[in-house]
């Protein structure tokens, strides 16, 4: 089974930034007598094995929709489509509710963790991401009478 690019670019991604830090601490300290931590943060460290994912019987959905039930010990995620228009949304209007992920709160952390990394690198690449409707879609101009 391939193992997945993305994690590659994530411990080299990781590796990259060890290696930054290492030389700051290293430049910081203008003797270089941290410069053998240096080349020991330098060096990429083990990474455990990834696992096999088998997806073959995996079935996708699209979700625009999302709501989350906290508990004591576990985060019941639901998620759904809204058929509403955004610009016009209808208060009685049904949300169909497809899934509901259960995690308790240290997958819920890395979940979270994994999804910022992702929307940081995508706004890197294309600008950021408005989540307020009114400022993110046009309204169209006024017509003259």
């Amino acid at each position: 089974m391939a193992k997945s690019t993305e994690k590659t670019e994530t411990s080299s991604e990781r590796i990259e930034t060890e290696r930054k830090r290492a030389e700051q601490i290293s430049k910081s300290d203008g003797n270089g007598e941290n410069e053998s931590a240096a080349n020991q943060a330098a060096q990429p460290t083990p990474q455990p094995a990834l696992p096999n994912i088998d997806a073959a019987g995996m079935t996708k959905s699209y979700a625009n929709f999302c709501q989350v039930h906290p508990g004591p010990e576990e985060l019941a995620i639901d998620f759904g489509f809204s058929p509403s228009n955004i610009l016009a949304p209808q208060t009685n209007a049904e949300i169909k509710v497809d899934h509901r992920v259960i995690v308790n709160y240290y997958m819920a952390k890395r979940l979270a963790g994994l999804l910022q990394g992702s929307i940081q690198r995508y706004e890197a690449l294309f600008g950021v991401l408005e989540t307020n409707i009114q400022k993110r879609v046009q309204q169209p101009p006024a017509r003259l009478k």
